[in-house]
C-alpha cells in the first residue's frame, strides 16, 4: 500500500506492468549514475557547509537543504527507498527506517531491514537477503497469500521530537516492483494519562497504542504505543498535534504522521474519519482490552480497566483428537446501541486471534464481556462451524469443542467461450475465485487465488450451501489476461467427505472480446445507416445478429424497436421497448432521462393506437406517457402520447384537455388538430390513421 501518485499508475496501467521487468534494468543504470551525481553533489554541499561554519554558521543553510529536495527515483524490485522530509519539505538526515515483516492474522512483527537517512533525507533498504530466504524462487506471485497466511510489510520511522511514520507495503510490489516511500516527520506532541483499576489502584505495565483503524502489526514501544510505569502513567510523545475542534482544509484533523508526502499533496499526517478522533487501545493480560477514543493531542486520557473474561476451549478433528496449529477467531457481536460520544468508553467491535497448542487448546485471557462468535480455520479451507459464545466479566468459561470438517474438493476448468475447449493457459497463471460458504443465516465470502493444477484449478469447500464465481485470471507480470463471462455456480454439499466436485467457467480472450466489441460496433452503425436511408428490413436483419452475440446491448436492441414500429410490427416492437425498461442491467446503460424518457414515450403510443386491439393497453400507456412527462420539460409531443393514450381508456375530457396542451405549445401541426377533432367525436386514434399522415405524432 503506497501513497503515492507514481503507484497509483502502477496500480491501473496492466500494460506498464508488463513491462516492469526490462523498465527496472534500465531504471537500475541510470540510478547508479544519479548516484554519482548525488555524491558530487553531497561533496559540494560539504564544502559550503565547511565555509559556512568558517563564517560562524551552523550547518547547511535551509534554502540549500530545500533545493536538494527532488522527487524520489522510480521504484526498483526488492528495494525500498525514499526520502525522508519535515514539515517545511526540508530533508532530514539520521533517521532510522525500519521494515518489518508481519503476520496478518496475529500481528506479531520482526526486522527484515534498516537504514538511515543521509545528508540529504534519501534513504534505501535492500530487500534481497530477505526475498532469498522468504521467497527462494526470486519473486512473489502477484496475490502472494496462496499458500500460507499473507506475509505484510510495516515501513517504520523515528526520530527524536519528531512524529512517527508507519505504513503497510505489500510483499509483492516491493520484491517485484520496488516500492518508493516519502515521508514527511512534522514536530510531536504528547499524549499522556492514567490507567488504573476500577477502584482507582494504578496499573503498571498496560500498553497504551494510538491508532487510526487497524492496529496491526505490533510494534515496539515508543511508536504510537506506550507502556504505563509503577504509578500507572503513560506518555505516548510521537504524535502529531490536533483537535476535533480545528480541522485542516480538508475538513478533518490531522491525528498522526503515518501519511506519505507526495510531489502534488502535503500532509504532515493521517486523516481521521468522519467522527474526528483516533482510538486508545489499552491491553494488560490481567484485565480486559479497553478501547477509547481521543479528540485532541496534547491532551489527557485516564482509562479504568474492567476485569476480563477468559475463554477457553478446544479444535478437534472428527475422530475428537486435537488439531494443532488451527487459527481461532473470536468476534464480538456489533451492539446495536451506538458509540458514547467524547473522550472515554468506546464499545467498538472487538476480534482476538490465536492458534491452537499441540493438544488443540486455546486460550483467550483478556475478552471485554459481551456477545461473541468464535470460528477457526487450518490453512485456507478447513473450516470449523463457528459457536456463540456469552463471556462474563471476571469469570472463566469452556467453549464447546469446535469441530474440524474435511473440505470438498472443487475442480474449476476454465473453457474457450469460442471453440467450447478447454483454454491453454500457460503454469504461472493465478485464477481469483470469491467462494460464499456456510448456511443462509450466516454465510462467509473469501478471495481464494489458486495456482493451475494439471488442466484445472483446485477449491476446497466445506459442507453446506456454497456459491462459486469467477473473478480474474492474471500472469506472472500482473495483467489479466482473459475477460469472464458472469456466471455463478451454487450447490449444496451434504456429506463429510463429498466427493470432488467438477465445474467450469467460460472465458474469453480480451483480443476476441475487443474484436467482438468493434464488429458489435460496425453492425449498429451500419444498421443505423439503413434506417436513415428508410431500409429497416436490412437494419434489423443486422440488428438481429449483433443482440444475438451481445443481448444486452441497448443501442441495438433501442435501434431494432424503432425499426420494427416503423414497419408496423407493433408485437415485436412492443416487446423490444419493454424488455428496455425491465432489464436492470440494460437501464444501467440508458444512464441519462433523455433515453428513459423516449422509450416510455414510444411504447406508450404503440400501446394506444395499435390497429390490432389484442396489443392496446390504454392503461399502461397512460402509466408510461405520465411517466414521461414527469421526466422531461414540456413537450408538445409527450402531451398528445398522454391524450391518445386517455382516449383508448375512454377518457376523452382529459385526453381533450392534454390534446389542447399540445396544440397550445405546437399549433400549427395537422396531426394533433386532427387527433383532437377526434378525441372530440369521442374516438381513440390508430396507427393505420398515423400513417397516411407524413406529419404525423407519436414515434
Amino acid at each position: 500500500m503506497v501513497f503515492d501518485n507514481r503507484t497509483m499508475h502502477r496500480a491501473s496501467d496492466s500494460e506498464s506492468a508488463g513491462r516492469q521487468a526490462p523498465r527496472s534494468r534500465c531504471w537500475g543504470d541510470r540510478i547508479v549514475r544519479q548516484r554519482q551525481v548525488v555524491w558530487r553533489i553531497l561533496l559540494s554541499v560539504g564544502l559550503v557547509a565547511s565555509a559556512a561554519q568558517a563564517q560562524g554558521q551552523e550547518g547547511i543553510p535551509p534554502e540549500l537543504l530545500a533545493l536538494l529536495v527532488e522527487p524520489s527515483e522510480p521504484p526498483v524490485p526488492r528495494m525500498i527507498a525514499g526520502q525522508i522530509v519535515d514539515e517545511n519539505q526540508r530533508p532530514l538526515a539520521g533517521v532510522e527506517v525500519v521494515v518489518l515483516e508481519s503476520n496478518e492474522n496475529d500481528g506479531a512483527s520482526q526486522r527484515v531491514a534498516s537504514a538511515t537517512s543521509d545528508l540529504i533525507g534519501h534513504y534505501q533498504i535492500p530487500l534481497g537477503e530477505w526475498t532469498q530466504r522468504r521467497y527462494p524462487q526470486g519473486k512473489v506471485l502477484p496475490v502472494d497469500w496462496v499458500d500460507g497466511d499473507p506475509p505484510l510489510l510495516t515501513i517504520v520511522a523515528k526520530a527524536p521530537g519528531r512524529a512517527s511514520f508507519r505504513v503497510g507495503v505489500s510483499s509483492a510490489d516491493a520484491v517485484n516492483l520496488g516500492d518508493v516511500t516519502d515521508i514527511m516527520l512534522p514536530p510531536a506532541a504528547s499524549l499522556r494519562g492514567v490507567v488504573t483499576k476500577a477502584d482507582g489502584t494504578p496499573v503498571s505495565g498496560a500498553v497504551v497504542s494510538a491508532t487510526v483503524g487497524v492496529a496491526w502489526p505490533r510494534i515496539d514501544d515508543g511508536i504510537f504505543r506506550a507502556r504505563t510505569d509503577a504509578q500507572g502513567r503513560y506518555e505516548i510523545a510521537d504524535l502529531i498535534a490536533f483537535s476535533q475542534d480545528e480541522p485542516t482544509d480538508k475538513g478533518r484533523p490531522v491525528a498522526y504522521g503515518m501519511v506519505k508526502a507526495t510531489r502534488s499533496l502535503q500532509l504532515p499526517g493521517l486523516i481521521v474519519g468522519d467522527d474526528n478522533h483516533i482510538n486508545l487501545t489499552v491491553e494488560h493480560p490481567d484485565f480486559a482490552v479497553k478501547h477509547m477514543r481521543c479528540k485532541r493531542v496534547p491532551g489527557e486520557v485516564n482509562v479504568s480497566l474492567d476485569p476480563a473474561a477468559i475463554l477457553s476451549g478446544r479444535v478437534v478433528a472428527a475422530s475428537g483428537s486435537g488439531v494443532s496449529e488451527a487459527l481461532v477467531c473470536v468476534a464480538s457481536v456489533a451492539s446495536a446501541e451506538p458509540e458514547a460520544e467524547g473522550e472515554g468508553d468506546v464499545g467498538r467491535r472487538y476480534v482476538e486471534t490465536v492458534r491452537t497448542d499441540v493438544d488443540g487448546r486455546y486460550l483467550f485471557r483478556s475478552l471485554p464481556a459481551g456477545d461473541y462468535v468464535a470460528s477457526a480455520r487450518l490453512g485456507h479451507y478447513q473450516y470449523m462451524a463457528p459457536t456463540n459464545l456469552q463471556a462474563k466479566a471476571g469469570e472463566t468459561m469452556i467453549a464447546d469443542d469446535l469441530v474440524a470438517s474435511s473440505p470438498c474438493l472443487i475442480r474449476v476448468r476454465l473453457i474457450d467461450d469460442q471453440t467450447g475447449q478447454p483454454l491453454a493457459i500457460e503454469k504461472n497463471v493465478l485464477a481469483l475465485f470469491f467462494l460464499t460458504t456456510g448456511d443462509a443465516d450466516r454465510q462467509t465470502t473469501s478471495a481464494v487465488p489458486v495456482l493451475l493444477t494439471g488442466d484445472h484449478f483446485e477449491l476446497r469447500s466445506r459442507a453446506g450451501d456454497f456459491s462459486l464465481s469467477f473473478s480474474h485470471l492474471r500472469g506472472e507480470d500482473d495483467t489479466e489476461l482473459y475477460d469472464p463471462i458472469p456466471f455463478q455456480i451454487a450447490g449444496r454439499i451434504d456429506v463429510d467427505p463429498a466427493p470432488p466436485l467438477d465445474v467450469s467457467f467460460r472465458l474469453r480472450s480480451q483480443r476476441m472480446a475487443e474484436e467482438a466489441r468493434k464488429k458489435h460496433q460496425a453492425s449498429v452503425a451500419q444498421a443505423e445507416q439503413h434506417a436513415r436511408d428508410g431500409q429497416f428490413e436490412a437494419a434489423i436483419e443486422l440488428l438481429d445478429e449483433a443482440l444475438a452475440a451481445s443481448p444486452k446491448s441497448m443501442p441495438a436492441r433501442r435501434l431494432r424497436a424503432d425499426a420494427r414500429s416503423k414497419l408496423q410490427q407493433y408485437r415485436e416492437a412492443i416487446e423490444d421497448y419493454t424488455a428496455l425498461l425491465t432489464d436492470d442491467e440494460v437501464l444501467e446503460v440508458l444512464g441519462d432521462d433523455a433515453q428513459r424518457i423516449t422509450i416510455r414515450n414510444d411504447l406508450a403510443f404503440i400501446l394506444a393506437t395499435a390497429p390490432d386491439e389484442s396489443l392496446r393497453d390504454g392503461a399502461r400507456a397512460v402509466e408510461l406517457a405520465l411517466e414521461a412527462v414527469q421526466l422531461a420539460e414540456q413537450s408538445h409531443v409527450l402531451f398528445d402520447t398522454v391524450a391518445v393514450a386517455y382516449a383508448e381508456t375512454g377518457d376523452f375530457s382529459e385526453a381533450i384537455r392534454w390534446m389542447e396542451k399540445a396544440i397550445a405549445l405546437d399549433p400549427q401541426r395537422e396531426a394533433y388538430q386532427r387527433h383532437l377533432q377526434l378525441m372530440r367525436a369521442g374516438q381513440p386514434v390508430r396507427q393505420e390513421e398515423e400513417a397516411q399522415d407524413d406529419d404525423g405524432a407519436g414515434p
